[in-house]
């Protein structure tokens, strides 16, 4: 019997120290998290992280803005790896997909990034990714929540374009320059829904109204060929070659920061209305 007593107490003792040193180990791995996640929560570390990021998502931006996406994405694939749930990031990158026409890549991006961050810039994003995609209807649901919801946002019109821009894409033209109008009531000089509201006027046959409001949204922005573009047309086709020639040689004259691209398509059309101006012998003689 004491033998069998000495044997239960000798194992308690063995299985005693056992659990002991089990607890201690897991005690030690509790406190070393405790401590890792002290320092990552550091405020000061957390800023210099963010100071980092916002660094870097400020170059690749500039690469976007400059029309190299594929540049940009190159830059981002490792950010984003990096850091897959900082809605500054997945916004980005989001607009990346977007600008390389991955459009599904893009809505979930931007699907994951307003579920952290449910912000009308990111909202309104998604819902661009939506319209690229024909998603139209989805688009509306999510730009209708974000108008009704009347967070602050310093761009409230871009929500009104796009929610028209969805009505235009299906054909609804009435109510697509109802929306339009709403945007340009919040910003009478937002570029984007002037060009829409001119090209739907002229859709429908009223040209004296798209005229206007082209001369409108070239007056919004003065380094934009596309309104440059339909005022010359519109007056090579009603024959006004002399005029078109005027608008076309203004805007090559003045404007400094017109793309490459822009640039040479005005010079190719200024060509063209100059030519026609001297076949009915109408253009003084110019200075190149």
């Amino acid at each position: 019997m004491s033998d069998s007593l000495n044997l239960c107490e000798r194992t308690s003792i063995i299985l005693y120290k056992q659990w002991a040193i089990v607890a201690a180990l897991l005690l030690s791995l509790f406190l070393s998290s405790c401590s890792l996640l002290r320092r990552q929560e550091d405020p000061a570390t957390l800023r210099k992280q963010n100071d980092l990021i916002s660094g870097e998502l400020t170059l690749i931006r500039r690469l976007l803005d400059e029309g190299k996406a594929e540049k940009a994405w190159a830059s981002m694939r490792g950010l984003y790896q990096k850091h897959p749930d900082k809605p500054d990031v997945l916004n980005l990158a989001g607009l990346i997909h977007l600008a390389l026409d991955n459009q599904d890549q893009a809505i979930s991006i931007f699907r994951k990034a307003y579920q952290l961050r449910p912000a009308p810039a990111t909202g309104l994003n998604l819902s661009s990714a939506y319209i690229a995609s024909g998603h139209y209807k989805k688009a509306r649901q999510i730009l209708a929540r974000l108008i009704r919801a009347g967070q602050p946002y310093e761009f409230r019109e871009r929500l009104w374009h796009n929610y028209a821009l969805t009505w235009e894409k299906e054909k609804q033209y009435k109510k697509a320059s109802k929306y339009y109008q709403k945007a340009l009531k919040i910003n009478p000089a937002y570029f984007l829904s002037l060009v829409r509201l001119a090209t739907l006027a002229k859709i429908v046959g009223n040209k004296n109204m798209s005229l206007h409001l082209f001369e409108k949204a070239s007056r919004s922005c003065k380094s934009c060929f596309e309104p440059v573009h339909e005022i010359a047309s519109f007056y090579i086709n009603e024959g006004k070659y002399s005029e078109a020639v005027r608008i076309l040689r203004g805007y090559l004259k003045t404007e400094k920061n017109i793309p490459l691209a822009e640039r040479q398509q005005a010079k190719n059309l200024l060509q063209l209305a100059r030519l026609a101006t001297r076949r009915q012998g109408r253009e003084p003689s110019l200075k190149r």
